[in-house]
């Protein structure tokens, strides 16, 4: 796309060409190692509440969609050229790692976030938002936030002030060359998707490693786990939700145990003692945990953290 004697050629082959360094180990902090182990689903109350109108029905595998991405963004770079338009070095650089250790999901989302999501939204910015500004600007900034040692989440958002304004100033908006009928598309988007884009981040560990290499099959019918939106529905008891803590049964009455006495003898009375059982209409969670604690444990499923993804760019639209 470039001209071989373009000097921003080296730049650009090296900003694409980037790929994780296979050297690259995990180390697990001391007395931290059972902390990279979740104990409980990612889901919270937002996740179990949205509206039954945007529940996710199904997915839907695309094996051809890294490769869709990649040709999109060699479309997109051969029409700013093709525009005349120029990419500068002056001010583009890259980070430069050298021996690089990951501890947890934090120091993943850290490494890809300045390898990898800084160097592509500034890519984005400069095509999509101002091509005739040389500098490397960006509009956009790319942010994690690390929910517990094995969940990193990142999002890309607008930079905006707290108003929800893309930009600082009328100045800036110009030098940028932005019209302004532009500024209000962004704006608009920027209050309507205050997530452009998300990713989580995992570390790597065998048990990070196999939930991705595992995960759901192609088409695959989703089971929105414990749905708090299906309505009413006549049954003697509903399930707990898997994050839900065992003393729930202990403080919510209708969970607690009821005991009813039910005779074995179908015949009539006849005066002689009849055998008596006690039989529970609801089932109580153990309070010991059973006789196998494993058994107990929580195992990290590929559909929970689709849901809790799912519902992260959805807060506007929650029915709480």
């Amino acid at each position: 796309m470039l001209d071989a004697d373009d000097p921003f050629l080296p730049l650009l082959k090296e900003a694409f060409d980037f790929n994780y360094d296979p050297s690259i180990t995990h180390e697990t902090r001391p007395n931290e190692t059972r902390a990279l182990v979740p104990d409980s689903p990612p889901l919270t109350f937002h996740d179990r509440h949205i509206g039954s109108n945007l529940v996710l029905k199904r997915l839907v595998y695309i094996p051809s969609l890294a490769h869709g991405l990649s040709k999109l963004c060699d479309d997109m770079i051969a029409e700013f050229l093709g525009n005349g338009d120029k990419f500068f070095d002056n001010d583009f650089n890259l980070a430069s790692n050298g021996r690089v250790t990951f501890e947890d999901s934090k120091s993943v989302g850290k490494y890809y976030r300045i390898n990898v999501g800084r160097v592509c939204h500034k890519f984005a910015s400069k095509i999509l938002l101002h091509p005739h500004y040389d500098p490397w600007s960006s509009l956009f900034s790319m942010y994690c936030k690390s929910q517990t040692l094995f969940l990193t989440e990142g999002w890309l958002q607008f930079n905006c002030t707290k108003t929800g304004d893309v930009f600082v100033n009328d100045e800036e908006r110009l030098k940028l060359g932005i019209s302004q009928s532009t500024h209000h598309k962004l704006v608009d988007i920027n209050r309507r998707h205050p997530h452009l884009a998300a990713w989580n981040f995992f570390p790597m560990t065998d048990l990070a490693i196999g939930l991705l290499r595992n995960q759901v099959s192609s088409e695959a019918n989703f089971i929105w786990d414990n749905c708090r939106t299906l309505g009413f529905q006549t049954k003697a008891s509903s399930p707990l939700p898997l994050d839900a803590t065992k003393f729930v049964a202990q403080v919510v009455p209708a969970l607690k145990t009821k005991k009813t006495r039910v005779s074995k003898s179908l015949g009539v009375s006849d005066g002689s003692p009849k055998a008596i059982s006690k039989v529970s209409k609801f089932i109580e969670p153990s309070k010991t945990g059973g006789t196998s604690k494993r058994r107990h444990h929580y195992r990290p499923e590929f559909r929970h953290l689709l849901q809790h993804v799912r519902v992260q760019p959805l807060p506007e639209k929650l029915t709480c």
